[in-house]
């Protein structure tokens, strides 16, 4: 059973974080992103488990609002994207969660923009958010160029340790 939850970057509010990612150099990884759905839909296609008409659809997907409007939400059962992006975006369960959690973010993350951060009444009493000035997306590494330290795997081992069984995390991680 689980005993504790952590998030890195999680998108709070799935339309404002498609907007955001949308404009300026985060649509960087917009593109990145959308190339790796893209080839994991081709891939379920190789596989039989997708449809030509997803397939199909996929060549004319230019945003993650495209996807997820055009396939992602009806896939799952959505009848419209507001309904998919109001019913899956995490901001509305922060407070329900009765686990003891952890949310790492960054304020320079370029894919999510944390202007609007979830307020202290927005979570539960279980749920602990860290915000870093640096981070960017995921990367929340310290040092130089040439000797950088990934600090995060260590932050999530050091969250994680407090709830495992003793003796499984006793080398750290490089």
């Amino acid at each position: 059973m689980c005993e504790t939850g952590i998030a890195v970057c999680p998108p709070f509010d799935l339309m404002h974080t498609a907007k955001n990612i949308n404009q300026g150099a985060s649509r960087l990884y917009e593109h990145m992103f959308l190339q790796d759905i893209k080839q994991t839909y081709m891939k379920k296609a190789e596989a039989g488990v997708t449809t030509s008409e997803v397939i199909d659809t996929l060549h004319e997907i230019q945003t993650l609002i495209d996807l997820d409007e055009r396939i992602t939400a009806p896939l799952h059962g959505f009848e419209s994207l507001d309904q998919y992006y109001e019913e899956s975006s995490c901001i509305a369960y922060l407070k329900t969660i009765r686990k003891p959690t952890t949310i790492i973010v960054a304020k320079n993350d370029p894919v999510i923009d944390y202007t609007l951060l979830p307020t202290k009444e927005d979570l539960s009493r279980q749920t602990q958010m860290e915000i870093y000035e640096e981070g960017g997306h995921v990367g929340f590494m310290s040092g130089s160029i040439h000797d950088p330290y990934y600090w995060l795997d260590d932050r999530i081992m050091e969250h994680l340790s407090e709830y495992l069984p003793l003796g499984i995390l006793e080398h750290k991680v490089d």
